[in-house]
């Protein structure tokens, strides 16, 4: 007898004992009843490609408690999804490579066996898979699950932690104290040589306007253009301080030197970034 005419008969029998019970039938037909309703629904749940609950009613009427043509038929019915039912093998590996223990399990929001190694079946189909772990956040990923598809590896990894940020330090940079220093000494610089230049110019209308000497004017004009220098390096001397005061960039190459000349002091200042 094939498995069409083995089902047609139970299906008949199933008829038969539900008639059965509505009219009084022993107290043994309620099991039978409820073997033929597990060979039925497990029937329907694997046609319908739910494979865990055809599994949960296929091993009910797989009992010897059940019909022996019911029983004979659940066992052939579930033996055929143990080959169908795709099942899962989770695991986690840490940020060097190396796998971790695993504290739960949860497919589509629902908690199952998370014993090391252990296969876990689900049905054919798109599915949420999640873990959770000591000392780290839940991980989660979404798998389809083929029928058949047996022992399928997926491996969660743990993200290499990154390194926190460089603790930027509260202190200005040095370059930002140097270019304050240079404008405050670029508009001294500027007072000093504005005053003498003018006073220079003074004395010379006094004393000789209008048949100075060349000499006499050039000395009123170099004062004059040192006091424009120093004017101009001092504005761009204070916008440099406030730039690093505010960015704090960290420069590569500092290095400020001073050395005398015939006419004062000659200063160097090299920034590189």
């Amino acid at each position: 007898m094939d498995h069409r005419a083995l089902r047609a008969l139970l299906l008949l029998a199933l008829a038969t004992t539900t008639s059965s019970i509505a009219y009084g039938a022993g107290a043994g037909t309620s099991d039978k009843l409820a073997c033929l309703t597990a060979h039925e629904q497990g029937q329907r749940a694997r046609n319908d490609g739910h494979t865990g609950e055809a599994r949960r009613q296929l091993v009910a009427c797989a009992r010897p408690a059940c019909p022996a043509l019911v029983e004979k038929d659940c066992s052939t019915l579930l033996a055929e999804l143990e080959v169908e039912q795709p099942t899962l093998l989770l695991e986690a590996r840490d940020e060097t490579g190396n796998e971790t223990l695993v504290l739960h399990v949860f497919v589509d929001g629902v908690r199952v066996d998370e014993r090391e190694g252990l296969a876990v079946p689900v049905d054919p189909g798109e599915h949420t898979l999640r873990i959770e772990l000591p000392g780290h956040p839940p991980l989660e990923q979404r798998v389809v699950a083929r029928p058949r598809e047996k022992n399928r590896r997926v491996v969660f990894s743990l993200a290499r932690p990154q390194p926190p940020p460089p603790a930027s330090s509260s202190a200005p940079p040095t370059a930002a104290w140097v270019f304050s220093a240079v404008g405050v000494a670029a508009l001294g610089s500027f007072a000093a040589f504005a005053i003498s230049g003018k006073s220079l110019e003074h004395d010379d209308a006094s004393s000789c306007a209008p048949t100075c000497s060349d000499s006499t004017v050039s000395t009123v004009r170099a004062h004059y253009i040192a006091a424009d220098v120093s004017l101009g390096v001092a504005a761009v001397s204070t916008a440099a301080a406030l730039y690093f005061f505010l960015h704090r960039p960290a420069p590569a190459h500092l290095a400020f030197s001073a050395a005398p000349t015939p006419g004062g002091v000659a200063a160097r200042l090299e920034l590189d970034f």
